[in-house]
């Protein structure tokens, strides 16, 4: 009987390729919308800092950019349509609306990235830190910007499990259809479960 339940389990997994969930190809869109995100926001905060530090309304706009609760609040609706998008994967409006939102979260993601990033270049402790302070102080701000990309980057891929820019489902979706339903069912309601106990956990 564990044989057969072996076997079984092979069979499901030997459907899917490398390709399926990594190619070469797919860092050209991610790696551009990061860019084309952090780096507007990351100059803006250098010239703001050094050419306009007494504009409240800059200010006032860095800070609200830089504020977590729209990336979670959109990414906790991304995730649990992404859950859904799985279980129901033949829905093809609630997967490429899943996918969408994906991405304007990852956007919106790496926007706070280059806030961040410009903070932490025009507020990095120069005076009366020793030098070991600054480099402690570096090394782990970056040590938490990496944690950030990959983080935000996590959101990016799973826009990628689900389907590409033309509307096409991905070979992911496609093979794990091709699964039992009680796999899909159970990937994409304990995504969905979680996101919304995390979600409604929040004060």
């Amino acid at each position: 009987m564990l044989d057969m339940s072996s076997a079984l389990k092979t069979r499901h997994i030997s459907r899917f390729e490398k390709s399926d969930f990594y190619t070469l190809s797919m860092w050209k869109e991610p790696t551009f919308t990061f860019l084309a995100w952090a780096l507007p926001s990351f100059l803006f905060v250098l010239w703001s800092q050094n050419y306009a530090p007494d504009v409240e309304f800059y200010q006032n706009a860095i800070k609200e950019g830089i504020g977590p609760n729209l990336w979670n609040l959109i990414g906790s609706l991304a995730l649990f349509m992404f859950g859904w998008s799985v279980v129901l994967s033949g829905w093809d409006s609630l997967r490429k609306g899943a996918r969408l939102i994906l991405l304007n979260t990852y956007s919106i993601g790496s926007l706070t990235f280059g806030l961040l990033f410009g903070q932490l270049v025009t507020n990095f402790p120069t005076e009366n830190v020793k030098w070991w302070q600054q480099g402690l102080f570096g090394v782990t701000s970056i040590g938490l910007f990496v944690m950030l990309i990959g983080y935000n980057f996590s959101i990016w891929y799973l826009s990628f499990l689900l389907g590409d820019a033309a509307g096409n489902k991905s070979r992911f979706l496609i093979n794990l259809e091709q699964m039992n339903f009680i796999w899909r069912a159970a990937i994409g309601l304990a995504v969905a479960t979680l996101v919304t106990i995390l979600f409604f956990s929040e004060k």
